[in-house]
């Protein structure tokens, strides 16, 4: 009998060292090799663009340091079976496939950077005790720790994956044997969760599997009200897996309004929501308190941050901080009968252009309820850019003013709220076209005077006249 023996190999394409991935090669690429970051990227977009040099210089780092990492690419727009199956919905969007378990990348677009969260994370996610002194070292020292108290492999396998998509624990496992003489009161194979606040230790005794797991230990990870840190901006504003309930400080704390805000917080806690003191003395409390403009002679405020529609909506509480009246507060959240807090300068008294001036309380009637089409700069007054940027962008409007039905439009982002607009950094550009107004375009090209020309050229529902020297 003779046999024959096939042999599939994973074909790939390079380009400047980076591995390009297609939906016919992708399942089959991170099933096979261990550790894969993926790159998904569309033409078209400007950040992607930026962060080529970085993402080659990754490859080259690893192909330098004999690392068995593949680093690859998928163009998102063409193979798009992959980028729907994974839930991309931005880019240029990062993915770190170990063992076949996608881990975001939320980090900076550094090779560096990169390169340090693939290392961690191939690493094993979790370690073995093998001593009743290992493990009761893990019960005394600091920090939100796990152990796994089993025999069975297939619980190891499911408690991994969970390990790998989690950054806020450490994750360590052992024999049933050896756990139960540390943890006398467990009877079956189950997680000991360790934690520094609240109730100091938990028992899940649940299916250890990837998913019900890490939704045990994601309402599990914070304490009732949590001090805001790098994590907890990134979790709230950027991936936005939870609401936020804010108690929002000026220099000057109030330890009674913390007392009533902590029991505000348990009366109330939810995997909906967390519960956040944010002041203006730590780094990440400025940065968000100058994201929204909020003025010192606000503080203290509360207000309920909620992204459900994709622009961040805030509810501010309006009344005596007490606990009574913030749970009718919270009551009138859930029942929708909250008035959004929106925020307005004053309308402008002169308004000549060519760039005009917009604020809060106008922008529906000078963006949207017309026929004209509006390219509207989202800035803030602080930001390095948005002050390079003005000569630029009055050019463009100097330059396109006899374009009677085309105008161009400025917005400070930080004290004026506006609706369905989202931006999370400035500036932020968006075309308003006549006609489809509810469906603005993202200003995604390099900030010079030609290539905003030629985007209006290209985006304008009216063809665009220009002065002669600039035809």
């Amino acid at each position: 009998m003779k046999w024959i023996v096939l042999i599939v190999l994973i074909s790939f394409t390079f380009a400047d060292g980076v591995f390009v991935l297609t939906d016919d090669n992708f399942e089959q690429t991170i099933n096979e090799k261990k550790v894969v970051m993926v790159k998904f990227y569309a033409p078209w977009c400007g950040h992607c663009k930026k962060m080529a040099p970085e993402y080659i210089k990754l490859a080259q780092q690893v192909k330098e340091s004999n690392e068995d990492i593949v680093i690859a690419e998928l163009d998102a727009t063409v193979h798009t079976k992959a980028g729907a199956k994974y839930e991309v919905k931005g880019y240029p969007k990062l993915k770190l496939f170990v063992d076949g378990v996608p881990i975001d990348y939320e980090g900076e677009r550094t090779s560096d950077s990169i390169l340090r969260f693939i290392r961690k994370k191939s690493q094993p996610a979790s370690v073995e005790l093998k001593s009743q002194e290992e493990i009761k070292r893990k019960t005394e020292i600091k920090g939100r720790r796990c152990i796994l108290i089993s025999d069975n492999p297939e619980h190891l396998k499911g408690y991994m994956s969970t390990a790998r998509i989690m950054e806020k624990f450490s994750f360590f496992h052992t024999s049933e044997e050896l756990g139960k003489t540390v943890f006398p009161e467990i009877t079956k194979p189950s997680v000991v969760v360790l934690r520094d606040f609240g109730q100091q230790q938990l028992i899940y005794e649940g299916p250890i599997d990837s998913d019900k797991l890490a939704n045990f230990l994601k309402k599990n990870q914070d304490d009732d009200v949590v001090d805001l840190d790098s994590d907890l901006t990134n979790e709230i504003f950027e991936k936005r897996t939870k609401k936020a309930v804010m108690l929002i400080y000026g220099d000057k704390i109030d330890e009674k309004l913390e007392k009533i805000f902590k029991a505000f917080a348990i009366s109330k806690k939810s995997d909906e929501f967390l519960f956040v003191k944010v002041t203006n003395t730590d780094e990440q409390g400025q940065r968000i308190i100058k994201y929204f403009g909020i003025e010192p002679k606000e503080f203290p405020l509360i207000e309920i941050l909620d992204y459900k529609s994709g622009s961040p909506i805030r509810y501010r509480f309006e009344g005596q901080f007490r606990l009574q009246q913030l749970e009718k507060f919270m009551d009138k959240y859930h029942k929708k009968e909250l008035k959004r807090f929106m925020k307005s300068e004053p309308l402008p008294e002169k308004n000549p252009g060519p760039v005009f001036k917009v604020v809060g309380i106008n922008f529906k009637k000078e963006v949207i309820d017309n026929d004209n089409d509006v390219l509207v700069k989202f800035y803030a007054e602080w930001c390095g850019h948005c002050k390079r940027l003005i000569p630029i962008y009055e050019e463009v409007a100097e330059q396109l003013k006899k374009n009677t039905k085309l105008k161009l439009m400025e917005i400070d982002g930080t004290k004026n709220d506006v609706e369905g607009v989202i931006t999370k950094s400035y500036p932020t550009i968006f075309f308003f076209p006549a006609g489809k107004k509810d469906e603005p375009i993202k200003y995604d090209k390099q900030r010079t005077k030609e290539d905003f020309i030629q985007f209006l050229k290209e985006k304008a529902t009216n063809p665009i006249e220009l002065h002669k020297q600039d035809l």
